[in-house]
């Protein structure tokens, strides 16, 4: 059987990160990956913050503007943020992401 792969829209303005990002995907075993990388977002899609700031306040800002989720590079592995990528799909799709959870409190 083969999967599908998870199509991934990078918004990243420095190419070298975006190459890191790339290659780090391609690590994964258990999914595959079609990454678009473009410098600016103007289309409606899951969305995760993959910054350098590991800030809090920024990572608030973040999901309270829409973020499915907030990532800090260098932090995680390849599979992590395989998942966080798996779980931004579904939080957009049901709409049930941070910023939903924090409007009904």
């Amino acid at each position: 059987m083969t999967q599908d792969a998870i199509r991934v829209l990078l918004v990243e303005d420095n190419p070298g990160d975006a190459r890191l990002v790339r290659e780090t995907l391609a690590e994964v075993r258990s999914a595959r990956f079609d990454l678009t990388h473009v410098t600016r977002l103007a289309s409606r899609a899951a969305v995760i913050v993959f910054t350098g700031l590991d800030e809090e306040f920024v990572e608030s800002f973040a999901l309270g503007e829409g973020a499915q989720d907030y990532l800090v590079k260098g932090k995680l592995s390849a599979e992590e943020l395989a998942a966080s990528i798996r779980t931004a799909i579904r939080r957009h799709k049901t709409g049930n992401g941070p910023a939903a959870t924090q409007q009904a409190r």
